[in-house]
């Protein structure tokens, strides 16, 4: 079964701290390294804290990030792009949630 989140409920409580005109920019780059990552077919994974890696599926390749979903200012952004493109996703208990994730439909 895959769960369906609202990446929004991950923002960061500390985006107010970004320049207005400078978020809609980072959001986009944000989305863009989500994007590129699923296409080049990689995996991403997000722990119990929201610290997110991705890896390859023979493993020879891993990306390892300092982010933290739900604390970094738009880290949420790389998980749009990331499932949005088709990347395929795993929640380690982050969030109470524990498998693959996809995201909700919006309304």
């Amino acid at each position: 079964m895959t769960n369906k989140i609202d990446p929004n409920k991950y923002r960061s409580q500390f985006e107010s701290s970004m320049e207005e005109s400078k978020r809609p920019v980072y959001a986009r780059m944000k989305r863009q390294e989500g994007a590129d990552m699923a296409g080049e077919g990689l995996i991403m994974h997000v722990s119990a804290t929201g610290l997110w890696w991705a890896t390859s599926d023979d493993k020879l390749r891993l990306i390892e990030s300092y982010e933290r979903i739900g604390y970094h200012t738009l880290a949420e952004q790389l998980l749009v792009g990331f499932l949005g493109a088709g990347g395929t996703c795993y929640f380690h208990e982050f969030d109470g949630i524990e498998g693959p994730v996809e995201l909700a439909p919006t309304p």
